[in-house]
């Protein structure tokens, strides 16, 4: 009995052993998952719907996950939410990079009209050239797209805003600024 039993438990304790990984439960993604709606308020993600705010998470929480698969051990580190704010950024920048389309999370049309940067009314292509020519003047300007976000969360918004400012002179939809005249 003892030798139909020994392969099996070498058997389990091969695949135990080769196993380091240990897997999130349903439940710690879910904390983590409410962990980042903290991170809501950044402009980029309070722009996002819902739905597309919870596939950010999942992305943010599956990034982690790889990282550290002992979910106490990332919870317990110290500077865990340093950890977690850095994937945050990362998949901020990765977003931005893949895909112009997400400038408009950072800078909603709504917000440029409000700003006078575009003038209300644009045609859908329009919006996208001038989203197109927004990324296309950060990716030629900044060495990374995380340099790219710091500035913006930091506030330095100077050359980013000659970026938007030619942009919109690209579609010839400046709008014109109020001058004194005097005589």
């Amino acid at each position: 009995m003892i030798r139909k039993f020994l392969p099996f438990v070498c058997i389990v304790l091969l695949l135990a052993a080769c196993s380091k990984e240990r897997r999130w439960s349903q439940e710690q993604r879910e904390e983590l998952r409410r962990e980042l709606k903290e991170y809501r308020y950044y402009d980029y993600l309070s722009n996002m719907t819902d739905s597309e705010f919870d596939v950010f998470t999942i992305v943010v929480s599956d990034s982690l996950e790889k990282q550290y698969p002992d979910y106490a051990q990332l919870q317990n580190m110290p500077g865990a939410s340093d950890t977690i704010t850095m994937v945050v950024f990362t998949t901020i920048g990765y977003d931005l990079s893949a895909d112009y389309k997400n400038m408009r999370y950072l800078y909603p049309y709504k917000n440029l009209v409000k700003e006078g940067t575009l003038p209300k009314g644009l045609s859908d292509e329009a919006v996208q050239s001038y989203y197109s020519c927004l990324a296309d003047k950060v990716n030629a300007n900044y060495p990374s797209m995380l340099q790219f976000l710091q500035d913006v969360m930091m506030g330095d918004t100077t050359q980013v805003n000659q970026f938007k400012q030619a942009c919109a002179e690209q579609l010839g939809t400046i709008v014109a600024t109020e001058i004194e005249l005097t005589e």
